[in-house]
């Protein structure tokens, strides 16, 4: 008995074992997926052909070179993004694994992100049929997938404002099987000078805005932009980008934010952190205008317009005043709200024609000020300085947040779409 147990177990052992047999003989052989945490390679590397062992090659536009960051904001940090910063659009080509030799993957997935503004940002996946477009619709990580089989590549850009740029982990995909001699033909490529946008918009936050996004009266001026942009059918396609300096806080009883308003009254670069804070948004938001101009779609299509709201405004209207002549030509509009050195002489750019100037001076009149777009509010004590007591006690600094709890910003943008339709 024992002896016939043993026979019935090498012969269930056996039978198990042509069944799994049979099963893989029967089963097509398919490619280990590849996955992507960009943790492979340390923070600040330049990312192309790095990963061309896996199967994917990496590049950026016009110059720019993908790199691998850390991201305060994706809980699965660092990332993947197009250029130095992550505003900058990010490319993918699949190759057969080890080799420079294009070739199709399956079954995509990544993360896309940190999203603060839905419809912003678009991945699209090229196939050998034609692209297919996969908006990120949602605030925050976007998980991204398709169970498509022919996927030669994707692009990462962005079609509206993102107030907090965009970059990828977690990219999956499996690698398809080395490409036949005579691959069909890919689709046509645009041109590159077809993929820069018409307009970007530079805009400088206010006092205590919070970081990585834009200014709340530049969303509204947005909205409003692209609203008009629509009604004018005009075709334009633009990018808002937000200048990412410290816009410190001067504005509530916080021991800090008391001395940096005080710094700034007294125009003391000792006392708080004012000077600083403006001193480094003039740099970030010149270095920015100075590669847009340089950059290949500055040299041939796209256009600059600069916002500022409150600290931001005194940042954008000093950068515009000290631009050279090449590099103020390509800015098409530039709107300031409640500018701290105010001048209401500035005939041009002052538009609603104001008796008094800013809270921190005067700055002189702007050149080509007719593209400048300079609002206050009657009773904004930033921009209208040596108010009445009355009025000063009585409205405080409410108009202040009236360009961005209102329709004024909004309306901004539409004023100056039409401008620059009747200016081209």
């Amino acid at each position: 008995m024992e002896g016939t147990g043993r026979l019935r177990g090498r012969g269930r052992s056996a039978l198990v074992l042509v069944i799994a047999c049979a099963l893989l003989a029967l089963a097509p052989s398919s490619a280990t997926a590849a996955f992507l945490t960009f943790d492979e390679f340390d923070v600040g590397s330049l990312i192309t052909d790095d990963y061309s062992s896996e199967g994917v090659l990496f590049s950026g536009d016009f110059g720019e070179v993908p790199e691998i960051a850390w991201d305060e904001a994706n809980p699965t940090s660092p990332v993947l993004r197009g250029g130095e910063d992550f505003y900058e659009p990010l490319h993918a080509q699949f190759v057969y694994p080890g080799t420079s030799t294009a070739a199709t993957v399956s079954d995509l997935s990544v993360d896309v992100g940190y999203i603060n503004d839905p419809y912003s940002t678009q991945l699209v996946l090229q196939t050998t049929t034609g692209p297919i477009v996969l908006p990120a619709d949602e605030y925050g990580i976007n998980y991204m997938s398709s169970s498509a089989n022919n996927i030669t590549g994707f692009d990462l850009e962005a079609v509206g404002a993102e107030g907090a740029g965009f970059a990828i982990d977690n990219l999956s995909f499996t690698p398809g099987l080395p490409p036949a001699p005579e691959p069909a033909p890919t689709p046509p490529q645009p041109s590159r000078a077809s993929r820069c946008y018409d307009y970007v918009i530079y805009d400088s936050r206010g006092s205590g805005e919070e970081k990585n996004e834009v200014s709340k009266p530049g969303r509204d001026f947005v909205r409003g932009f692209r609203e008009r942009l629509n009604d004018l059918n005009a075709g334009k396609r633009f990018s808002a980008v937000a200048n990412l300096y410290p816009a410190v806080g001067v504005l509530s009883w916080s021991p800090l934010q008391t001395l940096n308003g005080f710094g700034a009254f007294l125009h003391s670069a000792t006392i708080g952190a004012y000077k600083d804070s403006v001193d480094e948004g003039v740099k970030k938001l010149g270095d920015m205008i100075e590669r847009q101009v340089d950059s290949f779609c500055g040299k041939r299509k796209t256009k600059i317009i600069l916002l500022g709201y409150s600290q931001g405004a005194q940042v954008t209207g000093n950068v515009y005043a000290d631009l050279s002549a090449k590099e103020r030509k390509q800015v098409a509009a530039v709107v300031l709200w409640g500018d701290p050195l105010y001048n209401h002489r500035d005939r041009d750019a002052d538009r609603e024609d104001r008796p008094l100037d800013g809270s921190l001076g005067t700055r002189g009149q702007f050149p080509a000020g007719r593209k400048v777009f300079s609002h206050c509010n009657t009773h904004d004590p930033i921009c209208q300085w040596r108010l009445p007591a009355s009025q000063l006690v009585s409205h405080q600094l409410k108009e202040h947040s009236l360009y961005w709890k209102t329709e004024q910003a909004a309306n901004h943008g539409r004023e100056v779409a039409t401008f620059l339709a009747k200016h081209r």
